[in-house]
């Protein structure tokens, strides 16, 4: 009976011990609180990274998600040429738009997982460069049919940033920072659709409403070479 109490006695004192030291390895914020979540030691963590570094990609990140919606509503100027040019309805020419938003919803289910298993750089990097080549051929597309291809292909793989950008700005910020960071994404993600509609207008009136197309294509394939250089992998396997 003795023998088990004084076992039962170290076992609490190894608990209260471990509980110690997991208490003073705790990382603190400049007011003394605990960081949320806790930091690695790993200098390749996200968390870790310098402020410059986590605004650089926040940025990015925030610019992605951006050109989805501003993609999607560049044509709207122009739903009355595009009716002419393939001798339909503007009724018919704004599905267009209807089969953008159709496939910006399925292409969510295919790229978080991909993101959550591959990394948030990967779904990006492809889901950027396909939507601003599917952009520049539906530019250049000779037929109704083929534009709207072109517009399905964009809507899939360009709404992924809408999905995983909140998940690269968990990826390096904690708790407390997030709000302020999320803020600038959010800006950035709901005022496209706004400065598409204005900068579609103009370039369908003075250069046309293929370069709707176009001009966001070149806009993304451009981003691209940037983002290949300059965004690192955020997402970066954390304990529990």
């Amino acid at each position: 009976m003795a023998t088990s109490e004084k076992a039962a006695g170290l076992t609490i004192e190894d608990e209260q011990s471990k509980e110690g030291a997991q208490a003073v390895d705790l990382k603190l914020d400049k007011n003394g609180l605990p960081l949320i979540p806790q930091p690695s030691g790993h200098s390749d963590d996200p968390l870790n990274w310098s402020p410059a570094l986590k605004l650089s990609v926040a940025l990015q990140v925030s610019w992605l998600s951006f050109l989805g919606p501003m993609s999607s509503a560049v044509a709207n100027p122009a739903f009355i040429p595009i009716g002419k040019a393939f001798h339909i309805t503007t009724v018919e020419a704004s599905y267009s738009l209807t089969v953008y938003i159709i496939c910006a919803a399925v292409g969510p289910l295919l790229a978080v997982p991909l993101a959550n298993t591959y990394g948030r750089r990967p779904v990006y990097l492809i889901g950027n460069l396909v939507a601003g080549i599917c952009n520049v051929a539906g530019g250049f597309s000779p037929s109704w049919g083929g534009l709207m291809a072109t517009r399905a292909f964009v809507g899939i793989f360009a709404g992924s940033p809408a999905t995983i950008g909140p998940a690269s700005i968990c990826d390096m910020y904690f708790m407390h920072e997030r709000g302020f960071y999320m803020g600038i994404w959010t800006f950035f993600l709901t005022n496209g659709p706004h400065t598409a509609s204005l900068m579609g207008g103009f370039i369908a009136q003075y250069l046309g409403w293929r370069w709707c197309y176009t001009i966001p294509g070149y806009i993304q394939i451009a981003t691209f070479l940037v983002t290949a250089v300059a965004l690192p992998e955020t997402l970066y396997p954390r304990g529990t």
